[in-house]
């Protein structure tokens, strides 16, 4: 499926990066902290590149974050990242 590099590299993606990409307008709310307003108090930190959602509890890294956010699953999470962002080495070959 994934080789360990481009899971790594996926996962590597900037969060303030791939929530502004999704049309989100971070709020900057502390040091390296922001909110994303209208998701029931989804917090991230863009140093950390972690996310938390009081509401539900939930949290992670970019992958986790497209699952939770846009109801992919772990494969389409990591395949759109590494489409969008990210630039493995002969990741083109696993799209043949």
């Amino acid at each position: 499926m994934f080789s360990e590099k481009e899971i790594n590299e996926a996962a590597s993606v900037g969060l303030k990066e791939l929530v502004e990409n999704l049309g989100c307008q971070p709020k900057k709310v502390g040091i390296n902290e922001y909110k994303i307003e209208g998701y029931g108090g989804l917090y991230f930190n863009s140093e950390k590149n972690k996310w938390h959602c009081f509401s539900n509890g939930s949290g992670g890294g970019v992958i986790q974050f497209l699952m939770e956010v846009e109801g992919k699953n772990w494969k389409d999470s990591v395949k759109y990242l590494l489409d969008n962002f990210a630039y493995v080495t002969g990741y083109d070959e696993y799209l043949k």
